[in-house]
């Protein structure tokens, strides 16, 4: 059961018709002042316009991951906007219900690339604005619980995965360095390529 997140005066969420209907009203009663709704497919169409003048304490994209497909389709060229008119954002993704726990979190991963990293450019583009992804399997009722969970204890993980209800998050595990002396070395007359982006 999740406590209360009262201390949001406004929300906005982004999503499918039932589940965000579900969403604002649980925040309705536990006390929100405001709750704004928008169909994916509608907010995938709007302008910046659309959100001037607006504020909101949290806003909530929510979706369906798909392989073949960006997880949150139009909702994600939201992410801009949403930055510039709410203090926190969650971006929230249902994943499927897989039998094997490795490929629950295989899946989880995969889908969650594209999610991920366009909320981490948020982050770093408007540092004002407090981001996480969240993503969680088990439906409509168990994605639901798990942003208003987020949503009552915001902290600052960047990550946060729910899978049979069980929340998980990202840690760095040190380890010790064994000098092996048949690994290769750098050679001070060679050329090397370093690669990442986006925190990789």
């Amino acid at each position: 059961q999740a406590s209360t997140v009262c201390a949001y005066d406004s929300c906005l969420l982004v999503g499918e018709h039932a589940l965000v209907s579900d969403l604002r009203s649980t925040l309705l009663q536990q006390g929100v002042k405001s709750v704004d709704t928008l169909d994916s497919a509608e907010a995938g169409r709007l302008s910046a316009n659309h959100f001037s003048g607006k504020s909101y304490s949290a806003a909530v994209v929510c979706g369906t991951a798909r392989m073949e497909s960006d997880p949150l389709g139009p909702a994600l060229l939201l992410l801009e906007n949403l930055c510039k008119v709410t203090e926190r954002l969650m971006v929230a993704t249902q994943v499927p219900d897989v039998p094997n726990d490795a490929l629950t979190a295989q899946y989880d991963y995969l889908c969650g690339l594209s999610t991920h990293a366009a909320v981490l450019t948020a982050q770093y583009e408007f540092p004002s604005t407090e981001c996480v992804t969240l993503s969680a399997n088990g439906g409509d009722k168990a994605m639901c619980a798990a942003v208003l969970q987020e949503l009552s204890s915001w902290g600052s993980e960047l990550e946060v995965s729910y899978c049979e209800g069980e929340r998980r998050v990202k840690r760095c595990e040190l380890t010790k360095h064994r000098a092996d002396s048949s690994a290769d070395h750098v050679a001070p007359k060679n050329t090397y390529i370093i690669t990442g982006g986006l925190g990789g």
